[in-house]
């Protein structure tokens, strides 16, 4: 097989090209398609806010056309793809994003696609009509079908979603988890990162913290770390590059719970470690947003300043404790959090101490997530196998060493959400460790793009099967690569 220099508008785009501005374009068209859709139930067909989405939407189409000289969007086992181009989804369009999921497959329309020369007209047409179609119990495609042939819309064409090839390879496709698992990951996953926003904002604005539903997010995340860890650690490589600290807070809660179960503690314990972890920045919301949001390096003032959170944040909760609220345990982890087990690190100390065990464990997923994080000040993150490398480096120092030990068994030598190459010419996400330690530089990887460099949204293969025939390993990882080098958002594939 020979990779096709000539696609049609929905085939898969080669990974290996930029994607960057069909990705721009297609996000905004899915954000501004549902918009559309909802605003075209709600107005009339002349109102000035309806007419505003629409030209919106139609200004972003025309745009896509004029650069690729197509603009398809298909539907492909709850993925968006943009003229063959999967759209990655971030924080901030999660919702809109699976609200027209939920719109096209109640119309069971699986391709728009628009070509060029599409008026407004056309496409105010094709959305109120999309918008409004009756949709029964018994409804079909055919139907939607029938309804747009009486339009007479010539640079319109639809299709209904397609089902499964024929020829796939057992397995392909295959979610990483059992689906219904993997749909309480993403409500206990965002409505974490919702509720710790909610946290963040009340405390900043000096408004009553609600502690009961932390507690409850806290013993969600307990409960499905419990059930499948992998599931809730794949999720933490979304990135909200507006606002890191919410989901930051939430990963190190995540990381600092499967750490913990790793090492045996009781379901309390685990409870307690997450509450812990969830407020250890709490004090951030006492620092100047301009310290907070400056780019670039700090300077001494300001360093002094960003350290002090720790501290400001064990007073918060020590105020929240005289209310009954808080126990002493997270206080100590915002305080510790930033001290090293050599007692270096902040805020300073005049007396020897051993630090909590909680905060040990906090140190780490802190500094794990840190590493791999985007942040104003450090707009390069590294990849999570040389963030594991530098905390492997610093045990003994900065870390507990069982602890460290623990962590990099739980997270394999190529952590969760690492792009690899492969020796097939294969590109694949690491999906979860080998339970195997004997084998742990074998993770299990989903593959996402074939030896040819077409985008696949592929099936789970463990690195550790060999050949039936030769006895050798199938496959083998041959380099880890950085996702942006390829437009690539791994954490679209743990959704």
């Amino acid at each position: 097989m020979t990779p096709q220099v000539a696609r049609a508008p929905d085939a898969a785009r080669p990974v290996l090209q930029n994607t960057a501005p069909i990705q721009s374009l297609g996000r905004g068209i899915v954000t501004q398609l549902y918009v559309a859709l909802r605003s075209a139930q709600i107005y009339d067909e002349n109102n000035d806010t309806l007419v505003k989405q629409l030209d919106k939407l139609h200004a972003l189409v025309l745009d896509l056309l004029r650069i690729e000289g197509a603009a398809t969007l298909r539907l492909s086992r709850n993925f968006f793809f943009v003229n063959g181009v999967r759209i990655n989804v971030d924080l901030k369009v999660y919702v809109t994003y699976h609200q027209l999921l939920k719109v096209l497959r109640r119309l069971e329309l699986g391709r728009v696609e628009l070509t060029a020369g599409i008026s407004a007209t056309e496409l105010r047409s094709l959305v109120f009509l999309l918008a409004n179609v009756e949709v029964g119990p018994d409804f079909e495609y055919s139907r939607l079908a029938e309804s747009l042939a009486p339009l007479h819309l010539p640079h319109v064409e639809l299709g209904p979603e397609e089902e499964e090839r024929e020829g796939a390879e057992p397995g392909e496709g295959e979610p990483a988890q059992d689906p219904d698992t993997k749909e309480k990951a993403k409500r206990t996953y965002f409505r974490s990162v919702e509720v710790t926003r909610s946290l963040f904002e009340s405390a900043r604005s000096g408004k009553v913290m609600n502690v009961r539903r932390v507690r409850r997010v806290v013993q969600g995340i307990v409960d499905h770390i419990l059930q499948e860890e992998f599931s809730l650690v794949g999720l933490s490589t979304l990135r909200d590059y507006d606002e890191p600290t919410f989901t930051h807070v939430v990963n190190v809660c995540i990381f600092s719970v499967a750490l913990g179960q790793r090492i045996g503690l009781s379901k309390l314990e685990l409870y307690e470690l997450g509450m812990a972890a969830l407020f250890h920045d709490l004090g951030k919301v006492e620092i100047p947003e301009d310290v907070l949001q400056k780019p670039g390096k700090f300077s001494a003032d300001e360093w002094e300043t960003m350290k002090s959170h720790t501290w400001k944040g064990a007073r918060r909760l020590l105020e929240m404790r005289r209310e009954g609220a808080i126990p002493i345990r997270e206080m100590l982890v915002a305080f510790e959090h930033h001290l090293n087990i050599d007692l270096s690190g902040y805020p300073r100390v005049s007396r020897p101490r051993e630090l909590n065990i909680y905060s040990k464990i906090v140190a780490i997923a802190d500094a794990f997530d840190a590493g791999t994080t985007p942040r104003i000040y450090k707009t390069e993150p590294m990849q999570p196998h040389e963030t594991l490398k530098i905390i492997e480096m610093r045990k003994g120092k900065h870390f507990d060493p069982i602890l460290v030990k623990a962590f990099i068994n739980m997270m394999g030598i190529y952590p969760v959400g690492t792009l690899v190459i492969l020796d097939t010419f294969e590109m694949g996400v690491v999906a979860a460790p080998n339970e195997n330690r004997e084998e742990i530089h074998r993770p299990v990887v989903k593959l996402i793009s074939d030896p040819w460099g077409s985008s696949v949204d592929g099936r789970l293969v463990d690195l550790a099967e060999r050949d039936p025939a030769s006895g050798e390993y199938a496959r083998t990882i041959v380099k880890v690569t950085d996702p942006e080098k390829y437009g690539i958002s791994v954490g679209d594939y743990f959704l």
